[in-house]
């Protein structure tokens, strides 16, 4: 509605003197305005920022704004809605696109891209191209959750661009392992990494197992999987990779010592580098093991106690007294030819200590003795020691 006015005069004359007083009244009436002013009876410009309260703490919810929006300066100097624009990327579930950010450069803000990878060329710069200069990239990355898609700021840097002299060197690094050379780059000190620090080597199954580590060909470091029991790494000649071979194997021939005569055979299990083929020991010791002492008044030998043989074989019985095997190898076994029966009964063993018990003097007088004699053969096992 309207304005209403309503005139009241200011001296009734209908009664009374009339004096300069109530001339003065009579001419002065009072003015009385009812109702309201609407939007049609303002006209344009009529309200400025004078006739705005300081105080007026306007709701923000009676500004008109569309969602999304947000105001900002513009250039004339009045307000202005600024809105996303489609110049950038959309993003779905788990998937990173372009956006730009709103940032304070000094003077205004402004909306900057953000995941521009290039580095910046001089027609970038003289065009006035907002760009990352190639160090880094900020991009968004958006993941749903629970049905509500939840938008993550995301930093890259691109190659080359991170320095040594971007890293603090009181704060990052302890110039024990890491430290910064004289040129300002990154290094790893001299004994700076541990072995534990080391990529634990897999075999092409991808089964974590032991191996040598070594320089192989063109001096790369090469890992040479163990694939048995003393084996060694051995050179295999200028500028080729180390390999494993078979170094020194303990095989039990016979647990114990019969009286028979007997030839017996074991396994030594040595095999070339690649592991499909046996090898022939390059050399074979058989000893007799001391495994008891219940016959050790007649050979005087503690447990473990060792007696090297002579391995001659001698078919003659005069001539193979002190011979009671014969040893033979190949690809694959050690073959023993042990005479238990019919020469153990003339074969001669030293004694440990001569005649006594126990190694009471310095020098003493060499004894023999026979394993027929009080089945002594019980107290000992035939080994055979194999170097490959």
């Amino acid at each position: 509605m309207g304005l209403t006015v309503t005139v009241q005069k200011g001296h009734d004359f209908s009664a009374g003197n009339i004096t300069r007083a109530a001339l003065n009244n009579g001419a002065t009436p009072t003015i009385g305005l009812t109702g309201s002013v609407g939007d049609g009876e303002i006209a344009d410009n009529a309200i400025d920022n004078a006739n705005i309260k300081s105080d007026a703490n306007i709701a923000v919810d009676k500004l008109a704004l569309a969602s999304g929006k947000i105001i900002i300066g513009a250039a004339n100097g009045n307000a202005s809605a600024l809105s996303a624009t489609t110049s950038f990327s959309s993003v779905s579930n788990e998937t990173e696109g372009n956006a730009g950010l709103l940032t304070d450069v000094g003077d205004k803000f402004e909306v900057l891209k953000t995941n521009t990878l290039a580095a910046a060329t001089q027609d970038n710069i003289n065009d006035g191209t907002q760009n990352l200069n190639g160090d880094s990239s900020l991009s968004i990355y958006t993941v749903v959750t629970n049905g509500v898609n939840v938008n993550n700021l995301r930093i890259r840097h691109v190659d080359n661009s991170v320095y040594g002299n971007h890293i603090s060197e009181a704060n990052a690094l302890d110039n024990a392992s890491i430290a910064k050379n004289s040129g300002g780059k990154l290094e790893i000190k001299n004994n700076g990494v541990h072995w534990t620090k080391l990529y634990n080597y897999k075999n092409s199954a991808g089964t974590k197992r032991s191996a040598f580590l070594s320089y192989g060909l063109e001096g790369a470091a090469t890992p040479t999987e163990t694939t048995a029991e003393n084996q060694i790494l051995v050179s295999a000649g200028a500028n080729n990779v180390p390999v494993i071979n078979s170094f020194f194997k303990e095989l039990t021939v016979l647990s114990q010592l019969t009286a028979e005569t007997k030839w017996h055979r074991v396994a030594h299990g040595l095999t070339n580098p690649s592991g499909s083929a046996g090898v022939t020991p390059k050399f074979v010791k058989v000893v007799l093991v001391c495994k008891a002492i219940a016959k050790q008044t007649t050979h005087k030998y503690a447990v473990n106690d060792v007696i090297d043989l002579q391995h001659e074989w001698v078919e003659n019985e005069d001539h193979n007294k002190g011979s009671l095997i014969g040893v033979s190898y190949d690809t694959t076994h050690v073959i023993v030819n042990f005479s238990g029966g019919k020469y153990g009964e003339y074969g001669q063993l030293p004694t440990k200590y001569g005649s006594s018990t126990t190694a009471s003097t310095a020098n003493g007088t060499p004894t023999s003795f026979f394993l027929h004699t009080n089945n002594a053969y019980e107290d000992f096992k035939l080994m055979a020691y194999v170097c490959g």
